[in-house]
């Protein structure tokens, strides 16, 4: 959270203010997959706006937001690595 409140200010408290879930095979602290699902939603909307064919995978993601999203993107396929 210190990183993001010296990037945004005030504006990344709003970020704990959600009740954040630990995922069962890692332990991480998520957003609840409602909310995951609006972002990435929105996200990969906005980056299709721009380029319809760029490659977008969600590989750090559990299986059920790979699922809800296997049509719109590679959601298995890590894009981690420098190519």
């Amino acid at each position: 959270f210190r990183l993001a409140a010296e990037a945004y200010g005030n504006r990344a408290r709003k970020l704990r203010d959600y009740n954040l879930v630990k995922g069962a095979s890692d332990g991480k602290l998520r957003y609840p997959p409602k909310q995951r699902f609006e972002f990435y939603t929105f996200l990969i909307d906005t980056i299709r706006s721009f380029d319809r064919n760029v490659s977008i995978s969600l590989c750090r993601e559990t299986p059920e937001i790979w699922n809800i999203f296997k049509d719109r993107c590679e959601p298995k396929k890590c894009n981690c690595i420098v190519w």
